[in-house]
C-alpha cells in the first residue's frame, strides 16, 4: 500500500478554495496535477524489489510571497 501526501495542487476544486479566501489565486504556485502523476508512475513502474510506503510532494516555491 502506498500512500501520497501531495501539497497544494493547481486544480479547479483549488481555484474554488481561493474564490472564498482573502487570497488571489495563482496557478503556477501550486503543484502542477502532472508532476503528482509523475510520481505515482515512477513509484507504481519500480520492480517488485522496492517497497515505497509514503511519498510526500510539495511544490518548491512559496505558496505565499512576503
Amino acid at each position: 500500500m502506498i500512500s501520497i501526501y501531495p501539497g497544494q495542487t493547481a486544480s479547479p476544486m483549488r481555484a474554488r478554495l481561493y474564490q472564498t479566501a482573502p487570497k488571489t489565486y495563482v496557478p503556477k504556485r501550486p503543484l502542477p496535477p502532472s508532476d503528482v502523476a509523475e510520481v505515482v508512475l515512477s513509484v507504481l513502474s519500480l520492480s517488485t524489489s522496492a517497497e515505497v510506503t509514503d511519498i510526500a510532494v510539495r511544490p518548491m516555491c512559496s505558496l505565499h510571497p512576503a
